[in-house]
């Protein structure tokens, strides 16, 4: 054992002689040759102290180097468990999605729904119905127009004309001589006037006797007239056409001189053949009033308002809401002449034909609208005419 000890002793020392050659280049020169035996001698006892314990701690070193990976290994199942909560984020988030979207779409379209009605505040105004004679609003053909049913479907339709509502506006007229009678006359018998398609042929009495002699007195000129008396409905129709349809502005249902029948719309030619006629007998031009006589800058060139008779817009607004009732015994409203929201809602909803029950009182709509056109006017003597017309001024404040 002795031997191999010294065999091993000696390949320590040629082997660390080598070494201190290599990474030792300032060594001596004159370095002896004996001198790798010198460590031989020393290195014979100190290999088995030393060299024995720096052998086995390099590999004592490297088993402590897997303790820390180990608690690397635990680290990457961690990752995985963050994982699994992905797909519960998006579970929730997919299930809210369609609850969000899904009430969406109903905001949009429920208002529109609601824009139907004419629920505008009651303003009065002196202006009737001012109409824009330069208006070029396109005027569709019938063809081309969806069939209204009721007044609502009038208004939203933009017919520009109220001749739809001739059957109920004479459901109307019929229902207000239920109320008070004797309040119209024909003007369908003076021979030189002419009525448009939506103009009623009636007005006041006394409005209408003084019409029959202006237009008496210019007999080789047609007085025309676009408008004449006006129901509620008809009023409430020009009201929803404001801004559209040539008219600018409309007076608010319940206010209009139309809805007496002491009110016309003309053209600008009848109001100049007849103007001085028309204020001698009690016909005041809207521009003589409000405008100095002058067409330019008045806001209502075709309105001539007759001073006398009787006020009976609320009577038009009366009928109505007493023709609504009989028709709608479960769906009353108030019964007070007053133009508001709940009348204004029933009036849409309000067929073009008529009410099927009729008036309260019996009174056949269309026979009373036949009559009317037909002459009722019994012929005045001049004194008789020139009388009234003296007590019209008179009438028209004390509203007989």
């Amino acid at each position: 054992m002795r031997g191999k000890d010294l065999w091993v002793c000696v390949c320590l020392a040629v082997a660390l002689a080598s070494v201190g050659s290599g990474c030792s280049q300032t060594a001596d020169a004159q370095q002896p040759p004996s001198s790798p035996i010198v460590p031989t001698a020393a290195m014979t006892a100190a290999p088995m102290a030393p060299a024995a314990p720096p052998a086995p701690a390099a590999p004592a070193a490297l088993p402590a180097l897997p303790a820390p990976a180990a608690p690397a290994a635990p680290m990457a199942p961690a990752a995985p468990a963050a994982l699994p909560a992905l797909p519960a984020a998006p579970a929730p988030a997919a299930g809210v999605a369609p609850a969000s979207f899904s009430p969406q779409p109903a905001p949009p379209t429920a208002p529109k729904v609601e824009l139907k009605p004419i629920d505008k505040p009651f303003k009065p105004t002196r202006v009737d119905a001012q109409t824009d004679p330069e208006a070029k609003t396109p005027r569709r053909q019938p063809d081309q127009l969806p069939t209204p049913l009721t007044v609502g479907d009038l208004i939203e339709a933009r017919h520009c004309s109220t001749a739809l509502t001739t059957r109920l506006s004479a459901q109307l007229a019929a229902q207000m001589n239920c109320i008070k009678s004797d309040i119209f006359s024909s003007i369908t018998d003076i021979p030189n006037v002419r009525l448009d398609q939506a103009a009623n042929p009636f007005i006041q009495s006394r409005a209408a006797r003084a019409l029959r002699h202006i237009a008496s007195t210019r007999p080789n000129k047609t007085f025309h007239i676009n408008s004449s008396w006006r129901s509620v409905v008809q009023q409430h129709v020009l009201k929803g056409w404001e801004g559209s349809c040539g008219i600018r502005i409309a007076a608010d249902p319940g206010t209009s001189n139309h809805e007496s029948g002491l009110a016309i719309d003309v053209p600008w030619e009848t109001t100049r053949d007849f103007k001085k006629s028309l204020k001698r007998n009690n016909w005041l031009w809207y521009c003589e009033e409000y405008g100095n006589g002058r067409r330019k800058g008045c806001k209502d060139v075709p309105h001539h308002t007759f001073q006398g008779g009787r006020d009976v817009r609320r009577l038009s607004v009366k009928a109505f809401q007493m023709l609504w009732n009989n028709a709608h015994p479960n769906d009353r409203i108030k019964v007070n002449g007053v133009y508001d929201k709940a009348t204004a809602r029933r009036i849409n909803k309000a067929p073009l034909e008529g009410f099927a029950a009729g008036t309260t009182c019996g009174n056949d709509a269309l026979a009373f609208y036949r009559a009317a056109q037909k002459p009722t006017d019994k012929p005045v003597s001049p004194e008789r005419y020139i009388i009234d017309l003296m007590l019209d001024p008179v009438r028209a404040f004390v509203k007989l």
